[in-house]
């Protein structure tokens, strides 16, 4: 076992590989995970996401918190294979394990962790094309931000995994665009159905290095005819745009251009304040113009 544990230990990252391969060379590989991780891009980018969040984690600590660190990580590892074993060498078990395993190592790290996720955090629209490296960044930011604000009233997993890793979700759907103060209105998914997804809103301060999930306006008593009030744990469905100091949010009933809600917000602290609403009932496949607009105070 020694023999064992001191070649697990080598097996850690020490430095990271190119962005199409995992944290550890590829043809050393000699483990069924190992060589599932290389041919996969999508569980190679999330082994690259475990090796700069755990690297992250081990800057600064403690030698004996430091030494504790990497025990428990040699011991996932350990967990890895046999998990993958245990799961007919089924590639999303593996998926699975990086995403609890993510979020636990930067849990650990802490407040830590957000400066450095944050500095290389840009705007990113998932309906362009904006590259693997800049999705990869939203991706490791997504997951600092919701392993460090859980949300425990969150949807669980939705029909999206049976084809979509948690990565795959994050890199795919995550949205960031700089409002006219400088800092970041970043959408991370939370679910995702046909059409859009359930996002989970923050503010992004890159400068200061914080970040703060945002609450919601929703109405009182689930009418749109009470008055507008925050939720700390809202989760607003659609799909989000900025323009200006205006966030934009789509609700789309069916496809584009058809029935939908298009609720219009403004940051306000720390909340996205309700401004209006443009509701177009009919699914008719006809434009907006007749659509019904309803426009909101601010809060007393």
């Amino acid at each position: 076992m020694r023999f064992a544990l001191a070649a697990l230990l080598a097996l850690l990252p020490l430095t990271a590989q190119a962005a199409s391969g995992p944290s550890f060379d590829c043809a050393k590989a000699g483990q069924p995970a190992e060589k599932a991780i290389c041919a996969d891009d999508s569980l190679s980018a999330m082994d690259r996401l475990l090796d700069r969040a755990y690297r992250l984690a081990l800057d600064g600590l403690p030698a004996d918190q430091a030494s504790a660190l990497k025990g428990d990580q040699v011991r996932w590892l350990l967990e890895r294979a046999r998990a993958f074993k245990a799961a007919s060498n089924e590639p999303a078990a593996l998926a699975a394990l990086y995403d609890q395993r993510l979020r636990a190592v930067i849990a650990k790290a802490g407040p830590r962790v957000l400066p450095a996720a944050l500095a290389r955090a840009q705007a990113i629209d998932p309906l362009a094309n904006a590259g693997r490296a800049a999705e990869e960044e939203a991706a490791f930011v997504a997951y600092v931000l919701t392993a460090l604000h859980p949300d425990p009233s969150a949807p669980g997993a939705g029909g999206e995994a049976e084809v979509l890793s948690p990565y795959e979700r994050y890199a795919g759907f995550t949205y960031a665009a700089p409002l006219p103060d400088g800092r970041l209105f970043v959408a991370v998914p939370a679910d995702c159905g046909a059409y859009q997804c359930a996002n989970t809103p923050f503010l992004v301060d890159k400068t200061s290095g914080t970040a703060a999930r945002l609450a919601v306006d929703v109405f009182e008593e689930g009418t749109e005819k009470g008055k507008p009030r925050p939720d700390p744990q809202a989760i607003p469905l659609g799909i989000p745009s900025v323009q200006g100091d205006v966030v934009e949010i789509v609700e789309l009933a069916r496809g584009s251009g058809d029935c939908g809600t298009k609720w219009r917000y403004r940051v306000e602290g720390t909340t996205l304040a309700l401004t209006e609403t443009v509701e177009k009932p009919a699914c008719d496949g006809k434009d907006w113009s007749r659509a019904t607009v309803r426009s909101y105070g601010k809060r007393d």
